[in-house]
């Protein structure tokens, strides 16, 4: 007789998984908004652009950690949206 699992648990497995790689993702986007921050500082003290353009790249900064943090809790409610969805229906039967 073989074992099988229950969908209560393929789904907990499914969430754990999402989570990985949506942290991951999230990691990524932010250490390249990290670097981009790193590097207005250094063109900002070696002089190297006109003010104007510091300030563009540092609402292109903002523009990507903002776009970062809402796109990552959008995918953390709709992943355990998901996971509530399959408890549910799981339950009811």
């Amino acid at each position: 007789m073989a074992w099988t699992a229950s969908p209560t648990l393929g789904a907990a497995a499914t969430l754990v998984i999402q989570f990985t790689i949506g942290t991951l993702l999230f990691a990524v986007i932010a250490g390249l908004a990290g670097s981009l921050h790193v590097l207005i500082d250094y063109f900002h003290s070696h002089n190297l652009f006109p003010p104007m353009v510091e300030r563009g790249m540092g609402g292109l900064e903002l523009f990507v950690w903002g776009a970062d943090v809402l796109c990552f809790v959008m995918f953390l409610v709709v992943e355990v949206r998901r996971f509530g969805v399959t408890m549910w229906k799981e339950w009811k039967v």
